[in-house]
């Protein structure tokens, strides 16, 4: 197994013991080589390892449709069976996904909704938090129709349910936070960072797609310096070509 995510992390105490319990080789690799398709898959290929590439996990993000065929044919995979958006799957374990409207209603398959998680992974909230807390953690009806309610997560990711297949597919935020490297960053919390420091007139952050092909996106930010500022020499100088 390809050990990428930081030894911080959690999952890495499955992505390190799991392997190494049924005998399989961990192959610890470059952290950034994981954001940068080509480069992930030149790796991959230069392995013997790999040669016969059988999964790729994701997580932290939706994956890239074209790295991800990329990869699998770098492991022999067939080119015809990853044509088809990724999907993010489907529960596991005692976790329960709720797909629900603004009105905390199902919505029917194929519909795009909310995602709410449940089951005993629920956490009890965010420490002294308690704002976060009320509008994170609620109750809904389950099952609907009955007066008996269960405590919930509300994600903010948008989602559709393939009701033929079962599987899950992401679609975006319901908010502007945005995930860049694994990464969740609050592009408001960015640009209220900028505007702090009382150096510019206005600033917007954004996550726009890098232009290295399947490289994913990057964090920028657009700013309208103060007058003050705007004559500054340092500032002059960034500005020079």
């Amino acid at each position: 197994m390809a050990h990428y995510i930081p030894t911080t992390f959690d999952y890495t105490r499955v992505e390190i013991w799991v392997p190494l319990i049924v005998g399989a080789r961990i192959a610890i690799l470059p952290y950034a080589d994981a954001f940068d398709g080509r480069t992930l898959e030149s790796t991959l290929r230069k392995s013997r390892a790999f040669s016969t590439l059988r999964m790729v996990l994701f997580g932290g993000d939706a994956a890239n449709p074209k790295a991800v065929a990329r990869l699998l044919e770098s492991g022999g995979a067939p080119k015809d069976t990853h044509s088809e958006p990724v999907s993010i799957g489907r529960p596991t374990g005692d976790t329960v996904v709720h797909i629900l409207d603004d009105a905390l209603q199902p919505v029917p398959g194929g519909e795009v909704g909310e995602v709410f998680l449940g089951g005993p992974g629920v956490s009890r909230g965010y420490m002294n938090a308690q704002a976060k807390n009320t509008t994170s953690f609620i109750n809904i009806k389950s099952p609907p129709g009955l007066d008996e309610t269960t405590r919930v997560y509300r994600t903010g990711d948008l989602v559709r349910h393939d009701p033929s297949s079962g599987q899950i597919y992401y679609l975006g935020r319901q908010d502007h936070q945005v995930t860049i490297f694994t990464m969740r960053i609050e592009l408001a919390a960015v640009k209220a960072t900028l505007m702090k420091t009382g150096r510019f007139v206005d600033a917007v952050a954004l996550a726009i797609h890098s232009l290295i092909k399947e490289m994913g996106k990057l964090l920028v930010s657009y700013i309208i310096p103060a007058e003050d500022v705007a004559n500054d020499k340092v500032w002059m100088d960034l500005r020079a070509p």
